[in-house]
């Protein structure tokens, strides 16, 4: 311990989050619009780091040593062009923003990268995480405390944005992302002020100093942002924790081809790309047309009891006859992601929020020591 102190005494006094924030933009899109910030480890990337030699192993691997989760790529691209690819279209579409946050270390931007291109993905912004940063001022207990950096990276994000865009945030269940999006999402819609989110980070383990410097940047976000959607994968392992009335803000999702539908009834994706998307889940990757057929049905039965997404009805039982599945079948039980529409965060108050906040810290921190 004694290195770490003479190395902290050789560097700046005070700490300063923003010094881990490693971004890079490759585009920029003006206007408001639909704009996605997308997690890479365990969210679009199957990656191991329960173990430090397994996070050894991370840093040596090349780009074509690591494993897209299923379906993620096929995601990303309909949530960015809004329909897959098609060279007859007739009228040109502008991407969506895609944001990539990740927590890995700059050193692994470029097989990363190149990872994303052999995945067709094309982005707009890449963000990690300086973790040389935190080694140069001693703060080793800080290399796998995330919550101060991934909300000062997407808070930098979202500030740039112009009044009336709104968010997709896609994350996971093996860290605290669900909890750092709806801080972000309760902030921009005004349900948490700058200094509530201070509260919030604090609740979370975020130094005082630290959160205080967080909060700078909270008050540049501009009126009228919102968070759409919270969509958070339920890694396998993984507990997802739930505490309404927050967690009701969340939609979890098992795998993409739910967490497409999801964008499908929320009118982010274009419903006539539904086809393409269930053969791609089944012959690409591996999805029994009983599987995806019987998920088909529970979502249209949500649809027509709430008397919404005629259009999406209509492509689903197009889907259903062209495979022969339209018939109810006794294993079509509801679905837990669809069981619920993620809520909207106007009426809840600030106390409510931070008391709630609380409560749910504690079952995650209590989740984790088992």
């Amino acid at each position: 311990m004694v290195f770490w102190k003479n190395l902290r005494k050789n560097s700046e006094d005070t700490y300063k989050p923003g010094r881990l924030v490693d971004y890079r933009q490759n585009s920029v899109q003006k206007g408001p619009g639909i704009q996605i910030i997308c997690d890479i480890d365990k969210t679009y990337l199957e990656t191991e780091f329960e173990s430090i030699s397994r996070m050894v192993r991370i840093a040596f691997e090349d780009a074509k040593a690591k494993v897209t989760v299923a379906g993620a790529s096929d995601f990303l691209d309909l949530a960015r062009w809004y329909s897959f690819f098609d060279e007859n279209a007739s009228e040109e579409r502008l991407p969506r923003p895609l944001h990539f946050v990740s927590s890995s270390p700059p050193q692994l931007r470029s097989v990363l990268e190149e990872k994303m291109i052999m995945d067709h993905i094309d982005w707009t912004s890449a963000t990690f995480k300086n973790q040389a940063y935190n080694i140069k001022m001693g703060r080793v207990d800080l290399l796998r405390q995330h919550v101060a950096y991934k909300t000062l990276a997407i808070l930098s994000i979202v500030s740039k944005a112009e009044p009336g865009t709104s968010f997709v945030m896609v994350g996971d269940n093996a860290e605290t992302d669900a909890y750092i999006y709806l801080g972000v999402k309760l902030l921009a819609e005004r349900q948490l002020s700058a200094a509530g989110l201070k509260t919030y980070l604090e609740i979370a383990g975020v130094e005082s100093a630290v959160a205080a410097q967080i909060f700078e940047e909270a008050t540049k976000v501009s009126e009228n942002i919102r968070v759409a959607n919270i969509l958070i994968r339920a890694v396998p392992g993984y507990q997802s924790i739930d505490c309404p009335p927050l967690t009701g803000f969340i939609s979890y999702f098992a795998d993409y081809f739910d967490a497409s539908l999801l964008l499908l009834s929320s009118n982010l994706i274009d419903p006539s790309s539904l086809w393409q998307l269930f053969r791609r889940f089944h012959n690409q990757h591996g999805y029994s047309m009983t599987n995806l057929g019987r998920r088909l049905r529970v979502m249209k039965n949500l649809l027509t009891e709430h008397q919404q997404g005629e259009e999406l009805i209509r492509q689903i039982d197009l889907v259903l006859k062209k495979t022969h599945m339209t018939a109810p079948r006794p294993e079509d039980p509801a679905s837990e992601t669809f069981k619920h529409a993620p809520q909207v965060s106007e009426g809840i108050k600030e106390d409510d929020i931070l008391r709630s906040a609380r409560i749910w810290m504690q079952m995650i921190r209590k989740s984790k020591e088992h």
